[in-house]
């Protein structure tokens, strides 16, 4: 059984869809690459959370976009 996403889950989409044709059509190929290789390297998520300590971004939401009421206050 498929979910269907939500209406404002697919204009998302659509919107970062189109943004990505616009990067790729603004420089080449190679031009990608070399921005690539030149971008610094990702962080080690393992090692991020077994740190001595973690930071926490969070949110109380009372209802989402795609879930409906979540909380009842």
């Amino acid at each position: 059984m498929a979910i269907k996403a939500a209406p404002i889950l697919e204009r998302i989409v659509a919107a970062r869809r189109t943004a990505v044709e616009k990067l790729k059509a603004s420089a080449s190929a190679t031009v990608r690459e070399q921005r690539a290789r030149s971008a610094p390297a990702p962080r080690n998520f393992r090692q991020a959370i077994r740190g001595p300590s973690v930071a926490v971004i969070a949110e109380c939401k009372q209802r989402s976009p795609s879930g409906g009421i979540l909380q009842a206050t």
